[in-house]
């Protein structure tokens, strides 16, 4: 387990108290990295799964997966640099949330990539939905646990309630990063290379009735992530005896 100290205050009684002490911030314990672990072992059989396919059709039909689970692995990169520097660099965590929050709908995004089992040859059909569903679960485990992570943060510092807060506006987010990737075919990298979609992005705020596709997916999305999000924490949960 890595973990490092880091000096604190502590408030009681409602008031606030300078006292300082050392509390232990884990890094990385053997509990977290069994999920990690779990989505490797889930990565690595949808890479073989992909190389099997390609070598049997001699075609690349769905290589671009490959590119697109690397984007995944982003959101949760970057809220564990959140974690490593929210304690020793304020400003450095805060950048590398923003950068999280940016790029996190890459993850759920492997969700719409289903629609390519149009390309599938009718005898592989099985076999390309079980690939595209891999890659769909995997980005999606990807996502959720760097929000789990970033939650745990913000309940740390803020409490439960911004912790929730934090979760449903992420995931609302998220899904509308996904329906401006499948719709327009917008980038997370887009918003800092092309700042002018800003602009564009606000015709579609003020009018939301001439843009109702966009906006229809957005609502899809988002609540698919959120019941998702509410589901796997409801059943990973314990129970606690009365």
């Amino acid at each position: 387990m890595l973990s490092y100290s880091v000096a604190t205050t502590c408030s009681t009684g409602g008031a606030l108290h300078n006292i300082s002490y050392e509390s232990r911030i884990t890094i990385m314990s053997t509990h977290e990295f069994r999920p990690i672990l779990k989505i490797t072992v889930g990565c690595a059989t949808f890479v073989a799964l992909l190389q099997v396919r390609m070598a049997y059709t001699g075609a690349p039909t769905y290589a671009f997966l490959l590119w697109n689970l690397l984007l995944a692995t982003l959101p949760l990169a970057f809220a564990g640099l959140v974690r490593l520097s929210v304690a020793r660099a304020r400003g450095v965590a805060v950048l590398f949330s923003l950068l999280w929050l940016l790029f996190l709908p890459n993850a759920p995004y492997l969700i719409t990539d289903l629609i390519h089992i149009r390309y599938s040859d009718g005898g592989l059909v099985l076999v390309d939905a079980m690939l595209l569903l891999l890659a769909a679960l995997c980005g999606l485990a990807l996502g959720l646990l760097s929000l789990r992570w970033m939650q745990t943060l913000a309940e740390g510092h803020w409490g439960a309630v911004a912790g929730r807060a934090l979760a449903l506006l992420s995931l609302a987010l998220s899904g509308l990063g996904m329906a401006l990737g499948r719709t327009l075919r917008w980038n997370s990298w887009d918003l800092l290379t092309r700042p002018r979609l800003l602009l564009e992005m606000a015709g579609y705020v003020a009018n939301p009735l001439s843009h109702w596709r966009l906006w229809g997916m957005t609502v899809l999305f988002a609540a698919v992530l959120i019941y998702v999000y509410w589901l796997v924490n409801e059943t990973a949960a314990p129970e606690t005896a009365t």
